[in-house]
């Protein structure tokens, strides 16, 4: 199992090594990212507005626009079609949370995720926690309805179903995370 994980970070070390590189397109998003928090760093700008935010302000950047958004537009121009700016986003689940839904966004993922790491599958427990690791790990260079979270969150759901009840009522039930003792 560990071996999975040790060819994971393997597989991935462009990712790190691009991380550090000046022309990387998300340094360059991240910093749009992050100056919009600053801004609003406790109630976000909502969850239908931050995209439409996100996109007006990277394309005002010029670094934004020459090491991201260029691509997507030229793309455009060049099939005649209305740019996808859907395309253009945080890359980051946590700081596309943050932008929409500010700091309480922000502690309930981490709630939720916090809430995962208690269950206790007998037999099952190295799977749940390769999933949140590789869910954690995607979730710094992806956002949320792209690429792979669903299928991780999916199977968080299926391996949540499958727990022992006494598990779930300890987590859910009266006094669990959610609920006051």
């Amino acid at each position: 199992m560990y071996g999975l994980i040790v060819l994971g970070v393997i597989g991935s070390k462009d990712k790190f090594y691009d991380a550090t590189m000046s022309n990387n397109p998300r340094l360059h998003i991240w910093k749009v990212c992050v100056d919009m928090i600053k801004e609003r760093p406790v109630w976000g700008y909502g969850i239908c507005s931050a995209r439409k935010e996100f996109v007006e302000r990277g394309l005002s950047s010029e670094d934004f626009y020459n090491n991201y958004a260029w691509e997507i537009l030229s793309e455009a121009e060049v099939y005649k079609k209305k740019p996808d700016f859907y395309r253009m986003h945080p890359h980051n689940a946590f700081l596309e949370v943050w932008m929409q839904m500010g700091l309480l966004g922000v502690l309930l993922l981490l709630a939720t995720l916090y809430s995962l790491t208690q269950l206790k599958l007998k037999g099952k427990q190295v799977y749940l926690n390769l999933c949140l690791l590789n869910f954690l790990i995607q979730m710094l260079f992806e956002s949320f309805g792209s690429h792979l979270q669903p299928l991780f969150l999916c199977l968080m759901v299926i391996l949540f179903h499958y727990s022992p009840d006494e598990e779930r009522k300890k987590l859910f039930g009266k006094g669990g995370v959610f609920f006051a003792k």
